[in-house]
């Protein structure tokens, strides 16, 4: 009964002597008037005269293999195979795996220890000769396995970069 009283009234002027809106002007009044143009405007837009065009900037290719760069990844390189060389194991006083293994895995409570086994190597341990790339030595996004650690964002990344054929090694 309302609806059919809104439509007999749409397009007519109230008590007060401003306009009833009609359901497509309704919206209008929630938008500022600098956004959309006054209802009143009967002048049709001109029609586009010409197109515009971005001419997009000459990039130089390779600009990232300079001197600079080759001697900063040698230097990095250097660093780090010389702190891997000097490295120990990482011992943590509070989390000490070969002296407290049981209150590591399973806390202070005995609970689940007769039925678990569990065990923890170093990766020297586990492996001869470790390594972070499949052994032909290219980067692939199938040398990326995803764990329990909510890190699928970074994972992914890494994949796309790994797709780039010499990306990864280069850096």
């Amino acid at each position: 009964m309302l609806d059919v009283k809104r439509q007999q009234r749409v397009g007519t002027k109230s008590r007060s002597g401003r306009s009833i809106p009609t359901p497509m002007q309704s919206w209008r009044h929630l938008i500022p008037a600098w956004w959309y143009p006054p209802m009143s405007t009967k002048k049709k837009p001109s029609p586009a005269t010409r197109v515009i065009r971005f001419v997009y900037p000459n990039k130089q290719p390779g600009l990232l293999v300079t001197d600079e760069l080759e001697a900063a990844i040698k230097a990095c390189r250097g660093k780090v195979e010389r702190i891997s060389r000097d490295v120990e194991p990482k011992l943590d006083i509070e989390f000490d795996l070969e002296k407290e293994f049981d209150q590591c895995f399973y806390g202070i409570s005995t609970v689940g220890k007769a039925n678990s086994h569990a065990d923890v190597l170093r990766v020297t341990q586990i492996f001869e000769n470790p390594y972070f790339f499949s052994p032909e030595g290219a980067a692939n996004s199938n040398d990326i396995m995803q764990g329990k650690l909510g890190d699928c964002w970074f994972l992914s990344v890494q994949a796309i970069a790994s797709t780039t054929q010499g990306l990864i090694e280069k850096f």
